[in-house]
């Protein structure tokens, strides 16, 4: 609402047609992040107590259960071992996204981004359109939880800002479990050199997840100076 507030203020948000959108978006983004340049989300380089500082008592009691199992047991919980699906904050993690090219395809209604490693992990952010506020969280078709959510969003200018939510709780590859009521906000920028060239797009996210998390966390890196995130980068032919 905040960010919808101060888009309005600028006259927004802004109705694309295929002639304004920003189409050079469109194409295969590599990331840039590798084992020294990792997301605390990765668990690569963060310490047990500071991810425990960020859960609910009931959440930190699961971690400490599951980091034991993978550090004393040799019993990784990871929903690969199982075969299971690997759920929302995949997208944030490692090899799932680190080595694979980003696929991006923009519209004027609706832009898609696809990663995939283990599984395709595709986000659909639907714009202009509007949740459905009835049910136990904000979310677009029935009242069922998704692996991978549902995203609306709106453009400021050649900004997308999109809201995901109606996420599957679950855990990932070695990090915490979130529940049901996890949502995000993600900001995605165009990248450009001095002359205005459009070389990435940088990405941020804020987490909000008030049964597993004690406040909202923001993940932000950076990288020669600049901020990167998921598809910060020089882009590939498409």
């Amino acid at each position: 609402e905040a960010l919808l507030a101060e888009t309005r203020g600028r006259g927004g948000p802004t109705e694309h047609t295929y002639a304004t959108v920003p189409g050079e978006w469109t194409g295969r983004y590599q990331h840039p992040a590798r084992a020294d340049n990792q997301y605390w989300i990765r668990m690569r380089h963060v310490q047990i107590p500071t991810v425990l500082s960020l859960l609910t008592p009931e959440y930190q009691t699961r971690f400490v259960q599951q980091a034991y199992h993978e550090a004393v047991t040799n019993a990784p919980q990871w929903p690969a071992t199982y075969c299971w699906p690997e759920g929302f904050m995949r997208r944030w993690h490692t090899v799932a996204v680190n080595d694979q090219p980003h696929s991006v395809l923009v519209t004027p209604k609706l832009v898609q981004i696809m990663v995939g490693a283990a599984d395709n992990f595709v986000t659909e952010i639907h714009v202009g359109r509007e949740f459905n506020k009835e049910g136990a969280v904000p979310r677009l078709g029935a009242d069922v939880p998704r692996w991978y959510g549902e995203t609306i969003g709106f453009w400021d200018e050649d900004v997308l800002i999109s809201w995901t939510s109606n996420v599957q709780g679950w855990t990932v590859h070695g990090s915490f479990e979130y529940s049901n009521k996890m949502q995000t906000i993600e900001i995605y920028t165009p990248n450009r050199d001095a002359a205005g060239n459009f070389l990435g797009i940088n990405h941020e996210a804020v987490f909000y997840d008030p049964e597993a998390l004690v406040e909202p966390i923001r993940i932000v890196a950076s990288d020669i100076g600049l901020p990167v995130g998921v598809l910060n980068t020089s882009r590939q032919p498409a």
